[in-house]
């Protein structure tokens, strides 16, 4: 998927998975990454920290300046009651920097669709105040 030198355009497949989670059957044909995420107690700003930096070393290895990150079950970004895991993801897709970063989600839960981030009054996402609940 990413074999168009001519393209401007890098794109990673990036499994979301459970800590312990084995991989799936080949892993290494179909994906790129994996994130993996803490879903023992209560999600805190380590936990978020964690998703962060696994987010920036996979960033690390991209080549180009626009970049999509396909997250596939990504109903694992909503554990239980938080939308922490799925709010750190878009936070860190709209942190400010060189590269230009868009998340495509994709999953079996509807409810990714539910859960966006309050906007700020000044109309910019990226003035929201964070939350990691």
């Amino acid at each position: 998927h990413n074999d168009d030198g001519a393209s401007a355009i890098e794109c990673r497949m990036i499994l979301c998975v459970k800590e312990n989670q084995k991989d799936p059957p080949r892993f290494n044909e179909y994906y790129d990454a994996k994130l993996t995420l803490g879903v023992y107690g209560a999600f805190d700003e380590d936990k978020a920290n964690r998703i962060r930096e696994q987010l920036q070393l996979i960033a690390s290895t991209c080549k180009r300046k626009k970049i999509i990150f396909f997250f596939d079950e990504a109903q694992t970004l909503l554990p239980g009651e938080s939308t922490g895991p799925y709010h750190t993801v878009l936070w860190w897709l709209r942190e400010h920097r060189d590269e230009a970063f868009v998340g495509v989600f994709a999953g079996t839960l509807l409810g990714l669709s539910m859960f966006q981030v309050a906007k700020d009054p000044t109309g910019f996402s990226r003035d929201s105040v964070r939350t990691y609940k």
